[in-house]
C-alpha cells in the first residue's frame, strides 16, 4: 500500500511538474518574473535562488520570494503536485516584469502553456508505451506501424458462477496450453473446450503459470455448446520503431483526447440537467486504486494510466472555470473585447468562489471514493463477493 501511494503521489506530482513547468518556460520567455517554482504544496520546507550569480539555500519561508530578484525553486511540505508563482499574477503589481503588464495574447499563451505541456507529456507517454511494445487486437495488428513480436489468447472477462470463475480464472490471463496442446487462435480453443468432458488448462499470469483442472457445460450465456464461461480474444505484442512509435502515439493522444472531451461534455451536462453524472468519477483515492491495478499489470499499463491523467489534467484545466487555466483564459479574452482588464477586485472574488467549490467537489468525490473502496474491502473479507477481475 506505501509503495502504492509512493507511485501515486510520482504520477502525479510529476505530470503537476510538467503542467507548471509550461507556465514557468512561457513566463521566462515573455519576460515574465516567476518567483516561485515550488514542487509540493507550502509551507515550503527548502529552496534554493540564485543571488549575485550565486547559489543561495534557504530552510523555510524566512525567505519570500518577492523579495529576491532571481526565481526560488522550493521544495514543500505536502508532496502532491507544485505551483509556479508569477509576479503580478494577481493584477496588483503592473511593473514592466509582471505578469499583469503583459498583452493579451501573451497571458493566453503563459495561461494556455500548462495544458499545452500536459499534451506533449501525453504524446511522450504514450510514444514510449509503443517502443516498449504493447497488446492490442491481432485483427489491428497487421496493418499499422509496428511489427508483430508474437500473438496469443487472452481471456477477456470471465462469467460469474461459470466453471472458470469457480476454479480461479481471471480477466487478463493469457491461454498456453489446453489438453497438453499449445493454443494459437481464440477459435482452436472453442474447439477444444466444446467438445471434450474435461481440460486441463495451463495459464500465464504475470510471470507465472497456473494450471486448472475443469469441466465444461452448458451455460445459458452460450448456447449450442459446452463452454468453461469466458471471453476471450486473439491478441498480439507489437513493437514500434521510435518514428513510428512518435506517430502512433500521437495518433492516440488525438484519439483519447476526443473521447475524454466527449466524457466530460456529458458529465457537464448530466450535472446542470440531472444534479449528477450518470458516470462513476473517481477522485484521488479512485487514482490510487488505479494506480495500483496499473502496477500489478506492468510498467507500460502504468505509463498509459500516467498519459490518460495528463490528458484529463489537461482538459480539465482548460474548462473555462474559475480557478482553472481556462476560466483565467477567459478574463484575459474578455480583456481582449473590452480593450481594458476586469477589475481586480471582481475577478479575484470569482476566482475564490471557483476554488473553494473545486475543493468542495474534491472532498466530496474523495469521500465517496473512500466508501466505495470500504464498501468493496468489507465485502471481500466478509466473502460476499467475488475477488476475481471481470471486465
Amino acid at each position: 500500500m506505501i509503495v502504492t501511494i509512493i507511485v501515486f503521489l510520482i504520477v502525479l506530482t510529476g505530470l503537476v511538474f510538467v503542467h507548471e513547468l509550461g507556465h514557468f518556460l512561457a513566463a521566462r520567455k515573455f519576460g515574465a518574473k516567476v518567483e516561485e517554482f515550488g514542487i509540493g504544496i507550502p509551507p515550503r520546507l527548502a529552496g534554493i535562488y540564485k543571488r549575485g550569480g550565486k547559489w543561495k539555500f534557504v530552510w523555510g519561508p524566512k525567505v519570500k520570494s518577492e523579495e529576491v530578484e532571481e526565481t526560488i525553486y522550493s521544495l514543500n511540505l505536502l508532496p502532491i503536485g507544485g505551483f509556479v508563482k508569477i509576479k503580478g499574477e494577481d493584477g496588483e503589481n503592473k511593473d514592466s516584469d509582471s505578469f499583469a503588464s503583459k498583452k493579451p495574447y501573451q497571458k493566453f499563451i503563459m495561461l494556455f502553456a500548462g495544458v499545452f505541456m500536459n499534451f506533449v507529456a501525453a504524446v511522450v507517454l504514450f510514444s514510449v508505451v509503443f517502443a516498449m511494445g504493447i497488446n492490442i487486437p491481432y485483427e489491428f495488428a497487421g496493418g499499422g506501424l509496428g511489427r508483430i513480436q508474437y500473438s496469443f489468447v487472452q481471456i477477456d472477462n470471465v462469467l460469474s458462477n461459470s466453471p472458470a470463475d469457480e476454479v480461479g480464472i481471471m480477466s487478463g490471463d493469457v491461454i498456453k496450453k489446453v489438453n497438453g496442446r499449445d493454443i494459437r487462435s481464440a477459435r482452436e480453443f472453442s474447439a477444444i473446450v466444446s467438445s471434450v468432458e474435461q481440460v486441463q488448462i495451463v495459464l500465464q499470469r504475470g510471470e507465472e503459470l497456473k494450471e486448472f483442472s475443469i469441466e465444461p457445460k452448458y451455460m445459458e450465456e452460450v448456447q449450442g455448446r459446452k463452454v468453461i464461461g469466458v471471453e476471450i480474444s486473439d491478441m498480439a505484442f507489437v513493437k514500434y520503431d521510435p518514428f513510428s512509435a512518435f506517430v502512433q502515439g500521437s495518433i492516440t493522444t488525438v484519439n483519447i483526447t476526443g473521447k475524454i472531451a466527449e466524457a466530460l461534455g456529458e458529465i457537464i451536462y448530466e450535472l446542470f440537467t440531472q444534479g449528477k453524472p450518470s458516470q462513476e468519477v473517481s477522485g484521488p483515492v479512485g487514482i490510487a486504486v488505479y494506480t495500483k491495478k496499473a502496477m500489478d499489470t506492468g510498467i507500460t499499463t502504468l505509463l498509459q494510466l500516467a498519459a490518460l491523467l495528463s490528458l484529463n489534467l489537461a482538459l480539465i484545466n482548460i474548462i473555462p472555470f474559475p480557478a482553472l487555466d481556462g476560466g483565467r483564459i477567459l478574463f484575459v479574452l474578455i480583456e481582449k473585447v473590452r480593450g481594458k482588464p476586469v477589475s481586480q477586485k471582481i475577478e479575484g472574488i470569482v476566482h475564490t468562489l471557483g476554488f473553494s467549490i473545486l475543493i468542495i467537489l474534491i472532498v466530496i468525490i474523495t469521500i465517496k471514493d473512500v466508501k466505495v473502496v470500504s464498501k468493496l474491502k468489507s465485502a471481500v473479507d466478509t466473502g460476499t463477493v467475488s475477488t476475481q477481475q471481470e471486465n
